[in-house]
């Protein structure tokens, strides 16, 4: 069904859109006019102006040469009478005990620049679903932090924008949907992800499939990989000691690869350098202290002499409980 006429009500083009099981829009440009098509359903504005929530989230102004996203969120908790937003506020109810919505809700009243971006990303490469991740979307970002986001859209091509962007950097991915449709481990840096913007349930249903993934455990590297890292260690400190140029290279390889097999030898999944230091600091505060001292003084060989027995010697229990040191 077909609208034409810019001012018919605002309740009737939600009803209509949110049909069905809301499957995702696709976006067609013709004379001026912006068509949203959703199971077969059409409707379309003629030079007009149309707002659309979605998922308590934001709220998206639709115009023929103006697509904005508003995110002058009403505070309403009233449940929406369509079954299918009455789905949507049902899925949100999830985030909001997590603090989910109204994290995204305070992020974006207060950040400017990320409100240009998820705008940016919905209007111009027609993103369905906005997801912020990493130290932004954790709390603990400084004012160095970049912004990771992932833009979900129906497109098949996979890009990546990045850009320092009024004294910040940017990291943006485009992702194809169906390139989430199967959770495998790249995925899983995005697992403390949350919500900007999402036009149906796309956004909210990765985030539960994401944490199912992790409730599955971590597949540690097999027995002689580890035993692989441990001499790599050893071998690569031994060739550092010739002090040529492709030494010095390998002591800044080795610095990096270090805290990496740190936890890949402990059969521990790592989830980058930041939580990993603060992980060290407060469960390991030796193996920390020793990082510490060799990355502010990379030349010192002795220091990361000790650096790496102790990365590579890890406690391991035997069938009868007892503890021994398996060394590289």
């Amino acid at each position: 069904m077909e609208h034409s006429d810019p001012t018919f009500a605002h309740s009737e083009c939600v009803s209509q859109l949110m049909q069905e099981k809301r499957k995702q829009e696709q976006y067609q440009h013709c004379d001026g006019e912006q068509h949203f098509q959703t199971e077969g359903q059409k409707a379309a504005t003629n030079g007009g102006s149309v707002e659309l929530s979605f998922g308590s989230i934001g709220s998206i102004d639709l115009s023929a040469r103006n697509t904005q996203v508003n995110f002058e969120i009403s505070g309403a908790k009233s449940t929406p009478r369509n079954s299918s937003l009455r789905a949507a506020a049902a899925s949100g109810v999830r985030y909001k005990r997590r603090g989910g919505v109204q994290k995204a809700k305070s992020l974006l009243a207060k950040d400017a620049l990320l409100r240009e971006l998820v705008e940016e990303l919905v209007r111009k490469h027609r993103c369905h679903t906005v997801l912020l991740y990493g130290s932004r979307a954790r709390g603990d970002a400084t004012p160095a932090s970049d912004y990771d986001l992932a833009g979900i859209r129906k497109a098949r091509r996979r890009l990546r924008i990045t850009e320092k962007r009024n004294g910040s950097y940017v990291d943006v991915f485009l992702l194809p949907e169906r390139s989430l449709k199967l959770i495998s481990e790249e995925h899983l840096h995005m697992r403390d992800a949350i919500v900007l913007f999402q036009s149906g349930t796309f956004g909210s249903t990765f985030i539960r499939r994401l944490e199912r993934a992790l409730r599955k455990g971590y597949k540690p590297l097999a027995d002689d990989e580890i035993h692989a890292r441990r001499i790599w260690a050893h071998k690569m400190l031994d060739r550092i000691r010739m002090g040529d140029v492709e030494g010095h290279y390998r002591r800044s390889w080795l610095h990096q690869a270090l805290l990496i097999d740190y936890f890949d030898l402990r059969r521990q999944r790592y989830w980058g350098s930041k939580e990993s230091f603060v992980w060290l600091e407060e469960r390991d505060p030796a193996t920390f202290r020793l990082f510490k001292i060799s990355l502010a003084n990379p030349t010192n060989l002795a220091a990361l002499r000790r650096l790496v027995e102790r990365v590579t010697t890890v406690k391991s229990k035997t069938k009868r409980g007892a503890l021994v040191l398996l060394e590289g």
